[in-house]
């Protein structure tokens, strides 16, 4: 029990002095319970049991299976979800390249043409192939 008692503060990211003010008690309290010199009022075992999140059956019989087993399962999530985020922004990623290249490729092909002003084409300083005549 005392080890768990341990892992579960500190997976909470909790120093002793912060949970024994949290719950109300001494920080010698604390440690003595970690350590298994003493053991917590059943209130106090309520307390923990709320502020870890954990069932109340688990602390009082000193049973970390159970809690091992919702670790594991809420880790699986968060992995799948970090997965499914990568996955998205790779998609994302893929496809403002592709828009970035259509772009690109379709200011190349058409950006091909000669383009003159008028003045030049009237004056006759631009030369014209036998495809294209310009008669005034």
């Amino acid at each position: 029990m005392k080890t768990m008692l341990v892992r579960l503060r500190k997976k909470k990211g909790l120093s002793q002095l912060e949970l024994a003010e949290e719950l109300g008690v001494s920080r010698q309290a604390i440690s003595k319970w970690e350590v298994g010199d003493a053991v917590p009022s059943i209130e106090n075992f309520k307390s923990l049991a709320k502020l870890y999140d954990v069932p109340l059956e688990s602390l009082l019989n000193g049973e970390e299976h159970g809690l091992e087993e919702k670790a594991a399962v809420q880790e699986t999530h968060e992995k799948r979800d970090s997965s499914k985020r990568a996955k998205i922004i790779i998609v994302g990623i893929l496809v403002a390249v592709c828009a970035v290249m259509c772009v690109f490729l379709y200011s190349k092909m058409t950006g091909k043409e000669e383009k003159h002003p008028i003045k030049e084409i009237e004056r006759g300083e631009i030369e014209t192939s036998g495809e294209f005549q310009l008669t005034w």
